[in-house]
């Protein structure tokens, strides 16, 4: 295995969302170096872009498990769920966000769980909370007051303001906007909704909804 000062990660996805988390990783300066790829059906060979090993569930247990962190690279919601309750079963150790600077100053109150990540360029506001194995790709703006759920998808360039509260499952497409709330009435986008691109949602979405346009309505 590799031998680098930088914690090393395991990338699951073999998919071109892997290599964009791949490259975020690498040009994050963080304290973690990507040293394989796999995903369940992978036999040991070679990722053909990177030559980083691609290594099989196996390998991975015999030689990565113990010694290396693991960061879930598919964008859809559901299938980061299910692949990491797999993973926990197997006693996975997931990398937590892995480019501190623009969150861990004292007053900012930002919290981020356990296998999630911002991509480059996106800014989190005030009083921030984000769960566990949620995606924050690049260029993306959140608010003050915001709880961002797990296993949450934000596509790049999207902005969620102040006061906005987005439960498990979400998926919110490139470019999509969700509008401010109040502290007393924030807006709520409801579990496994999803935000097609570009939508703009300016009240609360119920759950399962797909919406779409601007503003946004129920497809």
């Amino acid at each position: 295995m590799k031998d680098t000062a930088k914690r090393p990660m395991v990338l699951y996805g073999t998919s071109g969302q892997a290599l964009f988390v791949y490259d975020e990783v690498m040009r994050s300066g963080s304290g973690y170096e990507v040293v394989a790829f796999m995903d369940l059906d992978s036999e040991d060979g070679f990722e053909q872009y990177t030559q980083l090993p691609l290594i099989s569930l196996e390998t991975w247990k015999r030689d990565y498990a113990d010694s290396s962190y693991m960061l879930l690279c598919p964008g859809t919601p559901s299938i980061r769920r299910k692949v990491a309750k797999e993973f926990c079963a197997l006693g996975a150790r997931f990398a937590r966000h892995f480019d501190g600077d623009r969150t861990d100053a004292p007053w900012k109150a930002v919290d981020i769980g356990e296998g999630s990540y911002l991509g480059l360029n996106t800014l989190v506001g005030n009083c921030v909370k984000i769960g566990d194995h949620t995606q924050l790709m690049t260029n993306i703006n959140v608010g003050h007051d915001v709880t961002i759920g797990d296993y949450v998808t934000i596509a790049p360039g999207a902005i969620v303001s102040g006061y906005v509260e987005i439960e498990d499952d979400v998926f919110i497409g490139a470019g999509a906007i969700i509008s401010n709330g109040t502290p007393e009435k924030p807006i709520v986008i409801g579990q496994g909704a999803m935000l097609t691109a570009g939508t703009v949602a300016i009240r609360s979405v119920p759950p399962q909804t797909r919406i779409i346009g601007v503003p946004g309505r129920p497809l």
